[in-house]
Parts: structure tokens; sequence; C-alpha cells
């Protein structure tokens, strides 16, 4: 079987400048929740940012890709509420295939995120065995603390990046933001010890860290 190419935009903030963390978090926290599924690729983040940076839009970012699928997305937050508006589109029919509007009290935003990532799978046809199923449950968290900071450091994480490709690697502030990256990672483990996604973020930090210093 053909693999599935599946890119998510980097999701747009709505609300307040200091809630900008979340868009970018969620939308790489759908790319850990499906990274393990057969025949299915995801990109995110930097994977997708320099094309949006240059000003492409959905489609000619789906062409340049070369993938089947684009997932976009907006954010809203204000106390203790959320909204986010997901929407999964067919690059080569641009129809759109599953389409949400979701109003919630913030403390179920890792539920929320884990169901959007099972919907996109179920809206390109793809039967997930039963340990793909675990490994999409085993990513998430019950402490909202926990998924909130690991949020904030894909935030560091993004700008340790940036600042690689815009001033050259090995600067202070880049490894300033490197640093926060990972000690966000590490404070979620306090709050949940079992926290997976957490672990593998440090364990591809380090792994992306190296490699930007070679």
């Amino acid at each position: 079987k053909d693999e599935i190419q599946l890119a998510v935009l980097p999701f747009k903030n709505i609300s307040e400048e200091e809630n900008s963390y979340l868009a970018r978090g969620i939308s790489q926290e759908i790319q850990v929740y499906l990274q393990d599924i057969q025949n299915l690729s995801v990109y995110a983040g930097m994977d997708v940012q320099h094309l949006v940076d240059k000003g492409l839009d959905k489609n000619e970012i789906g062409k340049e890709m070369g993938v089947n699928y684009i997932l976009e997305g907006s954010v809203w937050k204000q106390d203790n509420r959320f909204k986010l508006w997901v929407v999964l589109s067919d690059i080569n029919s641009d129809k759109i295939l599953f389409k949400d509007n979701i109003d919630e009290e913030y403390e179920s935003l890792m539920d929320v995120v884990s169901k959007v990532a099972l919907n996109i799978v179920n809206s390109i046809d793809i039967v997930l065995t039963d340990g793909e199923k675990e490994g999409i449950q085993l990513q998430s968290t019950n402490s909202i603390e926990a998924y909130d900071l690991l949020m904030k450091a894909w935030e560091y994480w993004k700008k340790a990046w940036s600042h690689t490709f815009e001033e050259g690697p090995k600067t202070p502030e880049r490894d300033l933001y490197f640093s926060k990256a990972e000690n966000l990672a590490k404070t979620a483990l306090e709050y949940d010890p079992n926290y997976f996604a957490s672990y593998t973020f440090l364990a591809n930090l380090e792994f992306c860290r190296g490699n930007y210093d070679s």
C-alpha cells in the first residue's frame, strides 16, 4: 500500500499573544500522536514552517511537499476555556474531509487533541492496529499542567531552530532556547512521570541539538 503523507500547518493563534505557544504546540502534538502509524508520514512544525514563512498557500505547500492531505487550524484561549477549529483537506481533489469547531474547558485540551488525531485517521481511511491505538493513548497525559508545559517546550524548540538558521549554530541565545525547552519538558515529567510524549520530546531534542552542532 502506498504511503499516505499529511502536512500539519502551524495553527493560528487568534487570542492574546501570550497564548501563541498553544497554536504551535497543538500542531506538534498531532504529529506526535500520529508518528508511529504504518503507511502514514506526518510533517509539522519546522518541516512546514519555512514554506509558510515564504508565503506559500495551502495548495502550494501541498504540491511543494508532495503530500496528500493538509490539516489547518486555529486556537483561541481565554481564562479556563479554549476554542479549536480544524480542517482536513485532500490536496488532489481540494475537498474538505473533516472539520470541527470545538469549545471546551481548558482541562479537556489533551483529550480533544487526541480525538482530532483519531478523526484524521478515520477521515483518510486508515485502520489502526491495536498497537497503534495504544501508541496514541501512551502519548497522552491526565495532567493539564504537564501538557501545557510540553507545548511551551515546543515553542522554545522552534525558537532555537529559527535562531540556528538565522544566526548560525552555537550562539548563546540558541543554547538558551534549547535549555528552556529541555527544562520545561523535564518539569512536565514532575507532574506526570509516565508522560511518554515528554520523554520522546527530550530524546528528539538531544538528537536535533547534536545535528545542529555538527
